[in-house]
């Protein structure tokens, strides 16, 4: 099956001639999308558009613009709604290195100037005009490229990293104006000559394809294997029947038998794929183990191992109502489970030289207050291990990562909050800061088919957080219980 996942968006890429500009148009065109490629080489830019649009049949064709110059970004946008009636996409691409001299002493004003002003005044002078084109719309995207650069230090030159920190907070600040219903999200471009990941050979394509996720809706998993924990209910059950109309082949591991059975009877009849059931208790080791050698055995592997099964336990936030009993309770399932979940998946995927593992967090892992202790403490725990994972199986190609999400309604957040669904809908409604989106399961089943698909490869030791870009403008929850 092709999955489209653009169809019908209309795409505008800076320094989208060459590199990883061009490689993103490309795949952007292949799904369907109308493509303008905004860059100064304008030979190749024609050239390059002329090939791209041959080869995929979509709209796409190119537009002089030097990102440094207001009018020639200014002139991109119209151009693009000119042709095309809209702006969906925009990837603020272009950008330079400057002069490759790590030392501080080397350092040069023309230099700095000259990468500060293509690679953050020109991803400014993008978003601007791209946000006068989308909030009339109150939809769309708005994509930047940063670096490895800004999360990881040395041998860079200062210029560029400065660069790149700023990229981030600007798409980070610009994330806290949501207000129009326009999304903002940086790609991290990561240096291909050393990698933690072996057995994985990184190029451009893996960025365009990060590119592609972060603009458009969905992934694939053809036939693979995957094993999900607390899959009978909420966000797992979601997971696994994406997972299924994804291609993959599913066994859902949870406690709650009759449902489980049923669950994976109604996923196989609607997918048409593999899915089945497995009775397991997390913090059980041999029930984790009998659940992946009952995946390798029906399948011949595991792909992706997904350790979703958790808990909140007691939900009242006082410091004075911790109990030894809940608080044992909650690192079992959460963290230990997980734990052991990632232990026996990397038994069956080390030998492979591959695989996924993923992790569910929560957003109670990266702002505060108005949750249990204990429900805080184990999802930063899980962030923690998802990292120290990461490095540990790269060296055997497994990708390790995690996802945060903010509260949405499952039975068991239900059943823990005393809220009903509508309720806890409008009150993520009132405080969100990403405004005109409804947040529901489905959103965390996306980014966990992100990230055990393909376009993911080379994704590792990343908490994907999933929250509209509340944490960016509130250290703490803006509701509790009450």
């Amino acid at each position: 099956m092709c999955f489209y996942r653009l169809q019908g968006k209309v795409a505008l890429i800076t320094g989208g001639a060459s590199g990883i500009g061009e490689g993103t148009a490309r795949l952007f065109a292949r799904h369907g999308a109308k493509v303008v490629i905004a860059d100064v080489q304008s030979d190749l830019g024609h050239s390059v558009s002329k090939e791209i649009q041959s080869e995929s049949g979509q709209p796409v064709s190119y537009v002089q613009c030097d990102v440094a110059k207001d009018s020639d970004v200014e002139n991109a946008v119209k151009t693009a709604v000119s042709m095309h009636g809209k702006l969906d996409i925009m990837f603020n691409n272009a950008g330079i290195t400057g002069k490759y001299d790590p030392s501080i002493l080397s350092i040069e004003r023309e230099d700095f100037k000259k990468v500060f002003d293509i690679n953050v005044y020109g991803g400014l002078l993008g978003a601007k005009h791209a946000a006068t084109a989308m909030i009339p719309q109150k939809k769309g995207c708005i994509l930047f490229t940063a670096s490895i650069a800004s999360v990881s230090y040395g041998g860079i030159p200062h210029a560029y990293t400065a660069a790149k920190h700023a990229v981030v907070g600007n798409s980070h600040s610009f994330s806290c104006q949501g207000d129009g219903g326009v999304d903002l999200k940086t790609v991290q471009e990561a240096s291909m000559a050393v990698a933690n990941l072996k057995g994985v050979s990184a190029d451009a394509n893996d960025i365009a394809e990060a590119a592609l996720y972060l603009g458009s809706e969905e992934s694939r998993l053809q036939g693979k294997a995957a094993l999900i924990t607390g899959g009978a209910s909420g966000i797992g059950e979601t997971t696994a029947r994406l997972f299924a109309r994804n291609g993959a082949k599913v066994v859902i591991a949870d406690v709650q038998s009759e449902l489980g059975h049923s669950v994976s009877k109604k996923m196989e009849s609607e997918t048409g794929q593999p899915v089945s059931y497995v009775h397991c208790d997390v913090t059980k080791e041999s029930d984790i183990e009998n659940a992946v050698n009952a995946v390798v055995s029906k399948h011949g592997k595991l792909d992706i191992m997904f350790n979703n099964a958790g808990i909140t336990g007691k939900y009242d936030p006082s410091i004075f109502s911790t109990e030894a009993e809940d608080f044992k309770k909650v690192m079992d399932i959460n963290v230990y489970g997980g734990l052991l979940g990632a232990k026996h998946a990397a038994r069956v995927m080390i030998p492979e030289k591959k695989g996924c593992i993923l992790f569910t967090a929560s957003l109670a892992a990266v702002i505060y207050g108005g949750v249990p202790h204990a429900y805080t403490a184990s999802k930063h725990a899980v962030v923690g291990i998802t990292k120290n994972l990461a490095v540990e199986l790269g060296q055997h190609g497994i990708r390790v990562n995690c996802i945060s999400p903010v509260a949405v309604f499952t039975p068991s957040v239900g059943r823990a909050m005393g809220l009903d669904e509508k309720t806890l809908e409008a009150v993520n409604l009132a405080i969100a800061n990403l405004k005109g989106v409804k947040i529901d399961v489905n959103d965390m089943a996306e980014a966990a088919l992100y990230l055990g698909s393909e376009e993911s490869k080379f994704v590792s030791g990343f908490n994907l957080v999933v929250d509209g870009g509340f944490s960016l403008r509130h250290s703490a929850l803006g509701f509790d219980k009450s």
